[in-house]
């Protein structure tokens, strides 16, 4: 972190999911799923806030999932953890805000979706208004956006990429 220099941005992107029923799943696979998902971003937010809050500037920008306000079969860890962390999100808004810190928060193409057959993302196409799956790019357009300077009085959102999804 002192290499580094005062972080003015934080991405919380980091995740992992299985596919599996709730039932099946082990304490281990339920604890990872919790630390990765959750307990990363809030370590991470916390490593940076007290420099953020000193200096009355920062941005943190939390990577979340349709799952987490939609829910989502075989997958109810992970819908779980990422619904902690919109909560924690908005929480954290209002405590930081007044040290003019910003935080904010569909299903995205990426190697986690690795496990879904054709006919599962299919499914899931079927079932999206926009007609695709979200790229890596439509969320990088927003977090650009909400690194900057427009969206200042952005504060405890969460911004849908979800192609009209829920």
């Amino acid at each position: 972190r002192d290499s580094l220099g005062f972080v003015t941005l934080l991405v919380n992107n980091a995740g992992t999911a299985d596919i599996e029923l709730f039932t099946d799943m082990t304490d281990e696979k339920l604890w990872e799923m919790i630390s990765v998902n959750l307990l990363g971003a809030m370590r991470m937010s916390r490593a940076v806030l007290p420099e953020m809050i000193r200096e009355h500037s920062g941005n943190v920008i939390n990577i979340t999932s349709v799952w987490g306000e939609k829910g989502a079969s075989c997958e109810v860890a992970y819908s779980a953890a990422k619904a902690g962390l919109i909560g924690f999100t908005k929480a954290l808004a209002r405590e930081v805000a007044i040290s003019g810190i910003r935080v904010s928060c569909g299903m995205i193409d990426t190697k986690m979706n690795g496990e879904l057959t054709e006919e599962d993302v299919r499914v899931i196409v079927d079932d999206i208004p926009a007609g695709r799956i979200g790229k890596p790019r439509d969320v990088a357009n927003v977090v650009r956006f909400l690194s900057g300077e427009g969206a200042d009085y952005i504060h405890g959102q969460v911004v849908r990429v979800d192609g009209c999804w829920i």
